[in-house]
């Protein structure tokens, strides 16, 4: 169902802004960013606004850390956001648990022990390490060390990654979801809740999510909206260049070129 009122009531949400205005809060593939970048330069459009909420005057990105790096990589100044309020976020914020595939036992054991070694906070974490489906580890959590349980779960990640093949697993249940990847999975690392106030103090800290570990359904979400690089790269300001998409998306919305999801869509990071 097309919602032509809503949608022209959420254009205020819609930002051209500088690229430098933008945190990023989540690490990347780099064959994502190649592959989006390529697709930039080949297209010439902006197929989806970067999907943000205020922090500290800044923008931190919930949806589009693979395009805001694709756009940094081709030389875009401006980029076209949708500003989202806070209150219409969930929070705790939707995370997937990680499976690593195939990965030795000997080498999974160094990489946990390691990771909870490398602070003094071995005791007072929140993650869970599911081993096998009779086997969950928890680690006792402590209400007040939120950065040290997520700086534990991110440094374990990247070293698993750097091994071995890391996969997120939406909606997991083990095993009738998931049978296919039984034999291969050495462990699932269950994340600790985020809750978004968490997550934009761990971006101004620069300690970013791993990539792909946001899947948050978000409202009012504008897409489609196939925005000409040439607007994004003109050298007027980007108040200027906001006005003109406003009432170029005005134009679309009559000829229901615009897609828009009132109800919860997912985040997917393209």
């Amino acid at each position: 169902m097309y919602f032509e009122s809503d949608l022209r009531s959420q254009l205020r949400r819609l930002y051209v802004v500088p690229l430098s205005d933008l945190m990023p809060s989540a690490q990347v593939i780099p064959r994502d960013v190649q592959k989006i970048a390529s697709e930039l330069q080949t297209q010439g459009v902006l197929r989806h606004p970067i999907l943000t909420i205020r922090f500290e005057n800044r923008h931190l990105i919930l949806d589009g850390n693979a395009r805001f790096l694709a756009a940094t990589q081709i030389g875009l100044p401006d980029i076209l956001i949708q500003e989202i309020p806070f209150d219409v976020v969930q929070d705790p914020l939707h995370l997937p648990a990680l499976a690593t595939i195939g990965l030795d036992p000997e080498e999974l054991i160094r990489i946990i022990e390691d990771s909870f070694e490398a602070d003094d906070h071995t005791d007072t974490h929140g993650l869970r390490l599911i081993i096998k489906p009779d086997d969950v580890r928890v680690m006792p959590e402590r209400k007040d060390a939120p950065f040290a349980i997520w700086e534990t779960f991110r440094r374990m990640v990247n070293a698993l990654t750097s091994v071995s093949e890391v996969v997120p697993l939406y909606n997991f249940k083990w095993p009738s979801t998931h049978k296919k990847l039984n034999s291969q999975v050495s462990v699932i690392l269950a994340p600790p809740p985020l809750p978004l106030r968490l997550l934009c103090a761990l971006a101004r800290e620069g300690q970013l999510l791993p990539a792909r570990m946001l899947h948050t359904p978000v409202p009012r979400r504008i897409l489609g909206i196939n925005l000409s690089l040439k607007v994004l790269s003109a050298s007027e300001p980007p108040e200027e260049k906001t006005s003109f998409v406003r009432e170029l998306i005005r134009l679309r919305i009559s000829e229901q070129r615009i897609q828009y999801y009132d109800a919860p869509v997912y985040i997917v990071e393209s």
